[in-house]
């Protein structure tokens, strides 16, 4: 468990082996799905910051109110 396991079967009681594959093949998914999630997130925020900073016309942000 030390070394990252999040799970353990005993010898004795392996009736619970698929299920624990299935819920481990799920959470990888969803560990994978939020890692490209986040990498999708940090590259758009990168297009947007360099949006702005390297812009050669200045921009202004307002809404209606203003």
């Amino acid at each position: 468990m030390l070394a990252g396991a999040n799970d353990y079967l005993m010898k004795d009681n392996l009736t619970r082996l698929v299920p624990t594959i299935e819920r481990e093949i799920h959470a990888s998914e969803n560990r994978r799905e939020k890692k490209q999630a986040d990498l999708e997130r940090q590259q758009s925020d990168d297009r947007y910051r360099a949006l702005f900073e390297y812009a050669p016309d200045g921009i202004i942000i307002s809404s209606p109110e203003d």
